[in-house]
């Protein structure tokens, strides 16, 4: 649910609450995995960015792509522009 995301969000950033990295993982998985699409966008920024995490591009794409298919357009963004740049990915212009 989104309240999972929230929850997983404030414990990686530690805001109101302890800081706790695998904690929040553990929430921003178990959303994403029931199929949360913000959870999916969430948990690709976080590895483009290595925000709490090592910094990993093919997970970042995986996660992306997983929440552009159902439907996220922040997603849907992030998928074709990995595309566009080969960015943990080969390079496909068609599929961007």
């Amino acid at each position: 649910s989104d309240a999972t995301v929230r929850l997983g969000l404030m414990a990686i950033k530690g805001d109101g609450i302890a800081q706790d990295t695998d904690l929040g993982m553990q929430y921003l998985k178990k959303a994403a995995y029931a199929g949360n699409e913000n959870a999916l966008y969430e948990l690709g920024n976080l590895y483009e960015t290595g925000d709490g995490v090592e910094k990993n591009y093919t997970y970042a794409f995986g996660f992306y792509y997983m929440g552009a298919v159902k439907g996220d357009r922040r997603a849907q963004l992030k998928t074709a522009q990995y595309y566009l740049a080969g960015r943990g990915i080969p390079q496909d212009y068609s599929a961007a």
